[in-house]
């Protein structure tokens, strides 16, 4: 029987939310328990490593640094997310990127040959892992338009948008970012500088739009970040 294919509804959830129940349990059942601490590197851009985690608590980023020391962000990583899949099928290849722990994780490893057992015995993950694959490189494509497109005003802007959408908790300030993202984090998603994130978060701050502590954002007008969306 062919497993049902992934819709748009589906893709953009945590991967292991998208899996059966049986299908996530013979999954996390093969692999090992790690544990990492805030700034631990899950994953070292460079490496001729080929194994993947899947992330049962915590949030993570992955990031590629050029030859200038410039640190893009590519990726955050919440629970349930799939880290590290990139590596698994290009034997002897090194990893792009490297993935940081952002707070306290816990993940579940397995080895690459491990991993590429499982699929073929079990062609539901298979194509649950095609499913986020496809999805990805679909962002990416997305992300290469959005940065060329938009001003970094516009760019950060719908990213505080889509922090709010995905990862913020309701307080009685406003909507706040449960990810504990620096000005440095932003202007590595946004392809910008971390002097032109913090002259723009000082404008917001000053309008009231945000609020913002060490590594803490608080939407307070996110009316305000919409009409700049296309300002």
């Amino acid at each position: 029987m062919i497993p049902s294919e992934e819709t748009s509804e589906t893709l953009g959830i945590p991967f292991l939310a998208r899996l059966t129940s049986g299908d996530r349990s013979a999954l996390l059942s093969e692999g090992r328990e790690c544990s990492w601490l805030e700034n631990d590197t899950i994953i070292h851009q460079g490496d001729p490593s080929d194994y993947v985690v899947m992330l049962v608590h915590g949030y993570a980023k992955s990031t590629m640094v050029d030859e200038r020391g410039y640190e893009a962000v590519l990726k955050l990583y919440a629970t349930a997310d799939i880290v590290g899949v990139d590596g698994v099928f290009l034997k002897g290849n090194r990893r792009t990127m490297s993935v940081r722990c952002l707070t306290k994780c816990r993940g579940i490893v397995l080895s690459g040959d491990h991993f590429r057992t499982l699929l073929e015995r079990n062609p539901s993950i298979a194509f649950a892992v095609l499913g986020e694959m496809t999805y990805r490189l679909r962002e990416g494509d997305r992300k290469r338009l959005w940065m060329a497109s938009r001003s970094v005003r516009e760019r950060l802007a719908d990213t505080l948008l889509e922090l709010a959408r995905k990862f913020s908790v309701r307080d009685r300030d406003g909507l706040r970012i449960a990810v504990p993202l620096s000005q440095r984090d932003l202007a590595g998603m946004l392809g910008s500088s971390r002097e032109a994130v913090a002259k723009l978060f000082k404008e917001l701050r000053d309008k009231g739009v945000v609020a913002t502590r060490y590594r803490e954002i608080v939407i307070v007008r996110p009316d305000v970040l919409r009409r700049m969306r296309h300002w």
